[in-house]
Parts: C-alpha cells; sequence; structure tokens
C-alpha cells in the first residue's frame, strides 16, 4: 500500500489469524481502535504520544545499557530501605560483597585502612627524657600513617641526688588523636624523698591525677605519662605529651614545671621511659 497516491484512501490490509497485517512500505497516519500486533521492527521517526498502561513494559523490553544516570530518580530521603515505594537506590538493590574497595572515595579508604582494628596499623613508640632534656624538648617519631589512638606505659624515676636507689613509680595514659583537637590523659607517681643530715629519713610513693596538681605553674597538665618528684621542699613536675600528629608521624613534648624554695638545688636527676603504642 501507498499512502502518497491517495493519502486519505483506507490502508490495505491482508488477513493473518485474527489480526489486520498492513502491508510492507505503509506510510502517513494510521488510526487503530484496539490492539496493534507488530510482527517485525516497528520503526518510529517521532515521539510516541500518550502513556503506556501500567506494566507493560518489561525488563525485557529494554535495551542493555538503556537507563543512564539522569533517568535514574535522586532518593527522596524519606522512604528508607522500602525498594517498593520512594525514589533512589535501597539497600536491597545492592548485592552482598557487591561493593569493593575501588568504589568506596579515597578518604573513605583511606579512614577504613587506617581503622584500630586487629592487624591495622600500630608501632610501639619508646620514648626517654632525662635532666639533659630542657623544657619544651620535642621528639618526632614517622610512623608511616596518621596515628589516631596512642596507648602509653612506663615510669619515672630519680636517684635524689643519689640518696637512693632509682625511686619513682609506674605512669601510664592515652590519646586520642583523630579529632582536631588532642585529647589526651595520664595518672603516675609522685616520689617524694625526705633527708636530714645526708640520711633518707622517709620515702613516699603515692598517685596522681592532673587535676590534684595544683603546686605547678604547667597549666596543661594532661599528657600521656605524668609524675611528680620531690626532695625534701624541691619539687619537679614531669609531664610527657603528644604535641602534634600528621599523616605520617607523631611528636611529643617534655614539659617540667619546678618548685626550688631555694638552694641547695639537689633534685637534679630524673629519668623518664615511657612506651607509646600508637595506632593507625
Amino acid at each position: 500500500m501507498n499512502h502518497d497516491d491517495n493519502p486519505s484512501a483506507p490502508p490495505k490490509t491482508t488477513e493473518s489469524s485474527s489480526w489486520p497485517v498492513l502491508s510492507a512500505g505503509t506510510a502517513g497516519r494510521i488510526g487503530v481502535e484496539g490492539d496493534l500486533h507488530v510482527e517485525g521492527e516497528l520503526s518510529v521517526s517521532e515521539r510516541i504520544r500518550g502513556e503506556l498502561a501500567h506494566a507493560s513494559v518489561s525488563s525485557g523490553e529494554l535495551a542493555p545499557n538503556a537507563v543512564i544516570s539522569s533517568r535514574i530518580a535522586e532518593a527522596d530521603g524519606r522512604t528508607g530501605q522500602d525498594t517498593n515505594k520512594g525514589r533512589g537506590i535501597k539497600t536491597a538493590h545492592i548485592q552482598n560483597d557487591a561493593i569493593t574497595e575501588k568504589k568506596l572515595a579515597p578518604s573513605v579508604r583511606n579512614r577504613l585502612s587506617q581503622a584500630p582494628v586487629a592487624g591495622g596499623q600500630r608501632e610501639i613508640v619508646h620514648l626517654v627524657f632525662t635532666e639533659a632534656d630542657a623544657d619544651g624538648t620535642t621528639k618526632t617519631v614517622t610512623l608511616g600513617f596518621q596515628p589516631q589512638y596512642l596507648l602509653s606505659n612506663g615510669a619515672i624515676t630519680s636517684t635524689f641526688d643519689k640518696a637512693v636507689l632509682p625511686h619513682g613509680g609506674v605512669t601510664s595514659g592515652f590519646a586520642e588523636l583523630a579529632d582536631a583537637k588532642i585529647s589526651q590523659f595520664a595518672v603516675g607517681p609522685v616520689a617524694h624523698v625526705g633527708v636530714d643530715r645526708g640520711q633518707v629519713i622517709f620515702q613516699r610513693i603515692s598517685g596522681i591525677t592532673p587535676e590534684t596538681l595544683v603546686d605547678t605553674e604547667i597549666t596543661d597538665r594532661h599528657g600521656i605519662a605524668l609524675g611528680l618528684l620531690q626532695y625534701n621542699d624541691e619539687k619537679e613536675l614531669i609531664l610527657i605529651r603528644v604535641k602534634a600528629v600528621t599523616d605520617q608521624s607523631i611528636t611529643f613534648e617534655l614539659r617540667r614545671g619546678r618548685e626550688l624554695p631555694g638552694p641547695p638545688d639537689r633534685l637534679q636527676q630524673f629519668r623518664a621511659e615511657v612506651y607509646a603504642v600508637c595506632f593507625g
């Protein structure tokens, strides 16, 4: 049939079963009431107007890669993970084990790789400070990763002008390093030796926390190791704290707070030795 010769003429048909069949080469406008059955390829050069019936398109009617990003509705933020309502990709749309490492943003991969779990990144740092280290001395240790947490244990001792064997106690602490502000806390010993005319008259050891230190000029008394040494009336606070962290290293600082009523200055020896476990 050729409508170019007579566009107003009705299309010629042939009968196949109960369906009318249009001849090849049919052109022009065709009005169809009821169902239209097409055998072979249907080529449409213009848009199909109107609406498709609900549930009339199945997955088999879509060509591979037919759905592009702009045709996927963004999540509505209201319907949760119910795949039967709302818009957006839901949890149930994603297979178990489907998300691989390369599908995660670099910042997320970095955080996961540094999580403090068994088998994660960690390093033991050995620190030693003595009377030869001035107040404010820093030591930087390269870890190869950004530390997130820290646990410490050690001892702070002194020979108290060689009046006794090394005398002091255990100190322990922790630090949370993931936030912009470093949070750290330690407890440690108070070692007090009293000497009169060259004779040791008492030796006492007790414990302290930063809040109990009221007789020192160091206002920020939070760190990972802490101890107070006292020789008669001479006192020295020993504090080791985390000063800074980077994506590759950690820096420790020694703070020394001294209280010397007057000569002689005999509280001159101390040793602060700490092992700090840094978790990435």
